[in-house]
């Protein structure tokens, strides 16, 4: 929800996150330039990144791709310092990128079989 989108803008902010695309963070608030960034960039996430650790990236969906209640019930949790972060199953992350099917996805699918095929804790 919006409310929630808000604090996260903020929390994002706080904690120096840019953008990837060159766009203002503030833009994730305008349900109108969501919607664009889908129908014409066919943009599926918003991905933020922290320039004080090339590493990390924190990808944020501008719609949601899913049944939430019933992927949140099957969501794996990431302990991350003192936070622990609930993560889409990598199964959901295969079927959206499947549906998706740009070049890039079909890359990612590759290396996420990889990533399932030695991860010990996901079924």
């Amino acid at each position: 929800d919006e409310k929630n989108l808000a604090a996260f803008v903020e929390a994002a902010k706080e904690l120096g996150l840019k953008p990837k695309i060159p766009v203002r963070l503030d833009d994730l608030l305008d349900p109108q330039k969501r919607k664009e960034w889908v129908t014409e960039k066919n943009m599926t996430v918003f991905s933020l990144f922290d320039s004080q650790n090339s590493f990390f990236l924190l990808d944020i969906f501008v719609e949601m791709p899913f049944e939430f209640d019933a992927v949140y019930k099957k969501r794996k949790i990431i302990k991350l310092e003192d936070s622990f972060i609930p993560v889409v199953p990598i199964d959901e992350l295969i079927r959206m990128k499947e549906r998706s099917d740009r070049p890039q996805d079909r890359t990612d699918i590759i290396y996420l079989e990889k990533i399932r095929k030695n991860w010990k804790g996901e079924k």
